[in-house]
């Protein structure tokens, strides 16, 4: 009875291949891509004339050729290829070719022309050459919303270019403590400014950076009003930890910084110098996005903005209300399907929407979705708020220059809305710290903050001193929570970039903020302890110890509410949430890695035997990782006494035992992709024992799945949402055929001769640190930079090709079984 209730409360109506659409919705695949000769399609979209173009991720460029009834006409067409983005404007295609450029670290934004209009691109020019290839190198291109120029979205292993910015350059990281990498080494050696939006003109020559912060920003959409969004990924691994950031809608706007950093280091939404989601949607893996502006659907979806999640086999419409000079919104699942890697959509001269699936050589398809109720009103759509023209105003000044304009405005740096202070601190920051005397005079709270961070960015070390001075004038008794925490972010800016403060300053704010803690505010009380664990204020240790382990639950929402009960691909995070990670407390433990003085061996036990009972909770594949890197690190801190009677709490063992696993019947053979299959049609498999044989051939050891497992193979929860029975066995059969980014090994060659081959967990200033154990990240190597000869990426997967060998039909049918691709 539940089951139905939820069918009629979302008025879904199920479509052919197990896709789910709102009633009066009908989506039909229209295309089945010819896996071998035409690829796995990630990109679409429409030229001038209603054709359709798609590419491969690794391949050719395709026109389609549309009908009433579906696909008339496909062709190759001669190009570059292996684009993640695809755009037609400006009477040319802009294709972004990623992995272009053999044997470099370039891909290129070209733009193609059929000047005598015969259907052939005679003239391709390279528009824009970016250092940066993969899946977190270079992807889509959109029209800027005055028509005149274009966005380009580049994810964070891509490297910034050399253009001006509309944000201030100084990128820093901006954490004021130690932190730590990716437990996993993933991105452990990439830093801010993160993923970019580039803003060029349609040849190229006009450069300049609109915003940063992003992790990775498959796509971006311009709405009707002209404000620019973008869906951004999350790191599933961290799931269970207070610096996991949920995929999320984010409102791009000039100069924008998003806080994204690697591992522990992300910035939390509310920091004053950045800008939050207008909505977290939750785990998953954005792919395209698109308003629906230009369908013949009803008002509500016309005015959607529509984002692809490629993990869960969905798309979103996300129902935005103005909030202020931003956004607020709501999200509603429109269509998914198991399985349903969706990468990319368009919106055709019809008004109905088309969708690709496919991404890392799955099986593509091309689906037509069709509104065919009664509904025919065209949505209007009015011109934003009057904050929106004001924020734009302000904008106009993120360039240098402009000084005696600004002036005029700096009363808006106590404006009330966030996105204007952030807008008028941003325009004076180009400026240089030309504005001492205002912030040294200043009685608005507001405008003290917003200048302090200004000053913090761009002032000299000189003035440190003054700057400090005049925070110690507040008085925390006026002040609001927010600008409280405001207040922590100006001193913590102000030690990261300018170093330590004078000691009878130190006393002084230690003093200042020591009153106030604990606020018996979640966001106020981490932000404090990172401030007074950097002073080592007296009895910050015992007060954060204490706070740690009496700390409320603070689980992160995972919007379960997403992933319906007939929709088992979501009982990860499900299971998560019922045991999750007390988050709140694990900040602290991570703020205690840094503090030195002030343990007692109370203390110490204290703290291990709090991060003991963490250890069992559910959180992703790099939880324990990090658990065992706080544990490290604190340990390591501790005096003698201290770390004699700390030592004697277990150790976390984040190892997957080996020790009494069940062992396959058999008898194997040498399974091909074909052979499985044909098994599958005629056996059903039992789960139970699946489980088993999934540890008995080692999977666990590496994989992610059930909330246990190893953090150094791809998470296989959800598997059945994107991949087919065929993809999954292909993937097991030939592993090295498509290996994802997060897990490719690399090949460190020293000049010695020597050679290590493993997952680069982290590289500083003068070492490499490579994990040369697949099964065990824990164990690695220190190699100094001096000694290295070349370092590139591997071409084999960590993972062996004969997995499987070992299993007879039935219990590779239990397997499947088990990874939920077949009944």
């Amino acid at each position: 009875m539940r089951y139905l209730l939820l069918f009629l409360l979302f008025c879904l109506s199920i479509n052919a291949e197990n896709i789910i659409a709102p009633a009066d919705f009908k989506v039909t695949k229209i295309h089945e891509v010819d896996l071998k000769k035409q690829g796995s399609w990630i990109s679409l979209c429409f030229d001038d004339k209603g054709q359709m173009y798609a590419c491969d991720q690794y391949g050719s460029l395709y026109r389609i050729i549309l009908n009433d009834s579906g696909v008339e006409e496909i062709t190759e067409v001669k190009s570059p290829g292996k684009a993640h983005g695809l755009l037609w404007a400006f009477d040319s295609l802009y294709m972004m070719s990623n992995y272009r450029v053999k044997n470099t670290g370039y891909s290129i934004l070209h733009r193609l022309r059929d000047e005598n209009n015969d259907g052939t691109f005679e003239k391709v020019e390279d528009v824009l050459r970016l250092e940066g290839k993969g899946e977190h190198g270079p992807h889509a291109i959109v029209k800027t919303p005055d028509g005149k120029n274009l966005f380009v979205v580049i994810g964070n292993f891509t490297q910034a270019p050399d253009f001006p910015s509309r944000g201030t350059r100084n990128w820093r990281e901006d954490t004021l403590l130690e932190h730590m990498p990716d437990a996993g080494g993933f991105s452990a050696n990439k830093k801010a400014p993160g993923g970019l939006v580039l803003k060029i003109s349609p040849d190229g020559k006009q450069k300049e950076i609109f915003a940063s912060g992003l992790r990775n920003t498959y796509d971006i959409a311009v709405s009707p009003q002209g404000e620019l969004f973008g869906y951004d990924s999350d790191a599933d691994r961290d799931a269970g930890t207070p610096w996991y950031r949920p995929t999320r809608i984010n409102h791009i706007v000039s100069g924008a910084e998003f806080g994204w950093r690697t591992g522990t280091s992300k910035w939390p939404d509310y920091y004053i110098d950045s800008l939050g989601a207008v909505i977290d949607i939750g785990p998953g893996c954005p792919t395209g996005m698109i308003f629906g502006t230009k369908t013949n659907w009803p008002v509500k979806y016309q005015k959607a903005l529509f984002a692809m999640d490629w993990t869960y086999g969905r798309i979103y419409a996300v129902h935005l209300e103005e909030k202020g000079a931003s956004y607020t919104a709501k999200q509603e699942i429109f269509i998914q399907g198991k399985p349903l890697a969706v990468t990319d959509m368009d919106v055709g001269p019809d008004g109905h929407m088309y969708f690709t699936t496919g991404g890392r050589r799955l099986q593509s398809a091309l689906y037509k979705v069709e509104y065919v109720g009664a509904e025919t009103a065209r949505a209007e759509h009015a011109p934003a708020n009057k904050l929106f023209g004001l924020r734009k105003s302000l904008e106009a000044f993120h360039q240098k220059g402009k000084r005696q304009d600004l002036k005029n405005n700096i009363l808006f740096t106590a404006h009330a809305d966030r996105n204007i202070r952030y807008a008028v601190r941003i325009a004076i920051e180009h400026q240089g710290y030309v504005f001492k005397e205002e912030y040294l005079i200043a009685e608005e709270v507001d405008t003290v903050l917003t200048l302090g961070i200004a000053a913090a960015r761009c002032a000299p070390k000189s003035d440190k001193e003054e700057l400090l001075n005049k925070l110690l004038q507040l008085n925390l008794n006026t002040l609001s929570i927010r600008q409280k925490i405001d207040l922590t972010r100006v001193y913590a800016l102000i030690f990261s970039r300018m170093g330590e403060p004078a000691k009878y300053q130190s006393e002084k704010i230690a003093a200042q903020l020591s009153s106030p803690y604990p606020s018996n505010d979640a966001n106020l009380d981490r932000e404090l302890c990172r401030v007074l664990v950097y002073l080592d204020a007296p009895g910050v240790l015992e007060k954060t110890v204490k706070l740690m382990v009496t700390s409320k639950f603070e689980a992160q929402e995972f919007k379960t509410d997403f992933i319906p009960d007939y929709y088992t691909g979501g009982s990860a995070f499900k299971n998560l949430h019922k045991n999750a990670p007390n988050e709140q407390g694990i900040h602290f433990a991570l703020m205690l890695t840094n503090q030195i003085n002030q343990w007692t061996p109370d203390l110490a036990v204290e703290t291990m035997k709090w991060l003991a009972t963490q250890y069992n909770k559910i959180g992703g594949r790099c939880y324990t990782g990090y658990l065992g890197e706080i544990r490290r690190r604190i340990i390591a801190n501790l005096d003698a006494e201290s770390q004699k009677a700390a030592v004697k709490i277990p150790l976390f063992n984040p190892v997957i035992e080996t020790a009494n696993l069940p062992v396959p019947k058999g008898p194997g053979q040498a399974w091909t992709v074909s052979k499985a299959l044909e098994v599958l049609k005629s056996k059903k498999g039992d789960p139970v024992n699946g489980e088993r044989m999934y540890r008995a051939i080692l999977c666990a050891k590496c994989h992610f799945k059930d909330g246990k497992g190893g953090e150094v193979g791809p998470d296989l929860n959800n598997l059945h949402t994107r991949f087919s029975a065929r993809d999954t066995l292909d993937a097991i059969i030939n592993p090295s055929a498509v290996i994802s980014e997060q897990f490719v090994n690399m090949e460190v060659q020293l000049k010695s001769g020597v050679l290590y081959i493993g997952q680069l967990i982290d590289a500083g200033p003068d070492n490499y640190k490579v994990a040369t154990n697949p099964f065990d990240l824990s164990q690695t190597v220190t190699v100094p930079k001096n000694s290295v000869l070349k370092i590139k990426q591997s071409e084999f997967s960590p993972m062996p090709p004969s997995l499987i060998n070992a299993l007879n039909g039935q219990e590779l049918a239990d397997i499947m079984a088990y990874l939920n691709q077949i009944n």
